[in-house]
């Protein structure tokens, strides 16, 4: 059996409500329910063992591989991308190709109805969206770290932990064929290309022996004509794609994919033109394919593309801060500056291992799958997880959960340390959200200010603005989930009670451009933090607002009231 390193993780677990969307492909979170329902299902598929001894050979294969999968995960955990597919991919595709088998088989009717209730009560347990999402994780990683289908394929990427799982042809051809669907052709054709070189020798045109029973010839015909097809349609090369259909119809005679695309190669150019123009500008946009296509934010996330950090990192202003507090003087917080425009630092073990620990326990009941606005309200001293925006997307994969600043013990203490290392006022800010980002999870390039440095934004909407933003990585990731400021060249690396500050305004109010970040995707391992956006109001003697864009361009008069407003939150803190 495959040993995996602890802690290994399947796809982001996504949690808006059931009927909506599926629930595991988002976060890591509710990982251990997923574990139990696979545990559970292996008991009751050896309950129908008991029923059905003439079926024990299919039956048991299947067994086999789901309590292989939780077994692993229980003992070892998980952490790598190809497991995080195989979950979904068992409890859902694989699943019901077994219930579909059971229900051609008058007596197995009723046991494949229980196990369908059983799954559907089941509050975490994967469906098609959890693994078209898983499917999207794969493609993103591949693309971000530079990691082909086939090292994914064979566990043996080196940009991943050295003990791999290798994944079946039966998975090969699950990503290859929802990719197709999708219509991302050059990412489903490396897969496809795994199923019939595994499956094959196309030289002499027979299938190669297999154990598993998984490279039949209708597998490998398909493979072939969904393969061929692009080869028609995005490289354009009739002939190749002719010649590979035909070589489907070998393996497979009346494989319907391999005709009707045939029949489609030999239409008259005239009969299609049209469609293949309005293909070429609209189909294949990013908009249709959420995976992320800026080379900088991908190099960045690899960490080759910070020359500038590195060069000037021996030059950083750096100091520590203890404000006489018992604890930060046992280990006091070490400041890094990472950019004086737009102004970046960071807060060397901000938070002791046992706040961030708990921040995680209290907050995991609480999260929902992560939109791109706050939450609507405020309720009392409670969490709350209401949004005013419905719309769930691919810019960022992750969970959420809100809470008020007077929560608990800690959250007041975090939020008064917070104040206490940046100076601003606390009593405008929004309320203190904790994401998690399994495999894959990410947040694409954006800006946390509103108005985009619009010049009609409202007055009162910029009393509001986000001036600032801090964000505390609670736990270490073991590859990936590096936050990224694409226009400073500059990748911060998640470790475990850091914290990260900007502003993201110059001293005019308007929003800085230099502040562009991303979240980059999470590669191996378990992604959580907490994060605070500070709001305008409440700040006008900490940080008044000036004429001119940032603080060479402060007038005398505006330099004295920025000293006294420092010496009066000293004094109060005093």
């Amino acid at each position: 059996m495959t040993q995996w390193p602890a802690l290994f993780v399947p796809i982001i677990i996504s949690t808006i409500w059931r009927q909506c969307y599926g629930e595991v492909f988002s976060s890591t979170a509710h990982m251990q329910s997923v574990i139990s329902t696979e545990i559970e299902m292996v008991k009751q598929l050896e309950e129908y063992i008991a029923l059905q001894e003439a079926k024990v050979d299919k039956l048991a294969k299947y067994i086999d591989k789901l309590s292989a999968l939780s077994e692993d995960a229980e003992k070892h955990g998980i952490l790598h991308p190809a497991v995080a597919f195989l979950h979904s991919k068992v409890l859902s595709r694989d699943l019901d190709e077994l219930i579909e088998y059971y229900t051609k088989h008058r007596e197995a009717e009723q046991k494949a109805e229980s196990i369908r209730a059983f799954r559907k009560k089941q509050p975490f347990a994967p469906d098609e969206n959890d693994l078209r999402g898983a499917v999207i994780a794969l493609t993103r990683l591949q693309r971000t770290y530079k990691i082909t289908a086939k090292e994914l394929a064979d566990g043996s990427s080196p940009a991943l932990p050295t003990d791999q799982p290798k994944m079946s042809v039966s998975d090969c051809y699950t990503v290859a064929n929802e990719l197709f669907k999708q219509e991302w052709y050059d990412q489903s054709y490396e897969w496809f290309e795994i199923v019939w070189n595994r499956c094959t020798n196309r030289a002499s045109g027979i299938l190669l022996p297999d154990p598993d029973g998984e490279c039949t010839a209708s597998v490998v015909a398909s493979a072939l004509a969904k393969s061929s097809y692009i080869l028609y349609h995005v490289d354009m090369n009739t002939t190749a794609a002719v010649l590979q259909a035909a070589e489907a119809l070998a393996y497979e005679e009346s494989n319907r994919d391999a005709l009707d695309y045939i029949k489609l190669y030999y239409t008259p150019l005239s009969d299609y033109h049209e469609d293949l123009v309005n293909w070429t500008q609209s189909d294949q946009s990013d908009a249709k394919h959420p995976v992320h296509r800026d080379d900088r934010f991908d190099s960045l996330c690899r960490g080759e593309d910070n020359d500038r950090d590195h060069r000037t990192k021996q030059k950083r202003p750096c100091y520590q801060i203890s404000f006489d507090k018992p604890f930060l003087k046992a280990q006091p917080v070490r400041v890094e500056q990472l950019s004086a425009d737009p102004y970046i630092l960071i807060y060397r073990n901000f938070m002791h291992p046992k706040e961030t620990d708990h921040m995680i326990r209290i907050g995991t009941e609480f999260l929902a799958r992560a939109v791109v606005q706050r939450p609507t309200h405020l309720n009392g001293s409670q969490a709350v997880t209401d949004y005013d925006m419905d719309q769930v997307t691919f810019t960022r994969t992750a969970k959420t959960a809100w809470f008020n600043h007077d929560y608990n013990e800690l959250t007041r203490a975090i939020s008064a340390r917070i104040h206490q290392f940046t100076g601003l006022d606390m009593s405008g800010a929004e309320q203190l959200q904790l994401a998690n980002y399994g495999i894959g999870g990410h947040y694409y390039p954006h800006y946390d200010y509103f108005g985009h440095g619009d010049p009609r934004m409202e007055p009162k909407e910029l009393e509001k603005e986000r001036i600032a933003t801090f964000m505390v990585y609670l736990t270490d990731v073991q590859a990936g989930g590096a936050t990224v400021f694409i226009n400073q060249n500059i990748t911060v690396w998640p470790r475990k009670g850091d914290a990260v500050f900007w502003y993201n305004l110059h001293r005019d109010g308007k929003g800085h451009k230099g502040t562009l970040h991303a979240g980059c995707p999470v590669l191996a391992g378990n992604k959580w933090v907490l994060n605070v956006w500070i709001r305008t109001e409440g700040q006008e003697l900490i940080r008044p607002c000036l004429m001119q864009p940032d603080s060479p361009t402060e007038t005398q008069a505006t330099k004295i009231v920025t000293r006294i407003s420092e010496i009066l939150m000293y004094l109060k803190n005093a």
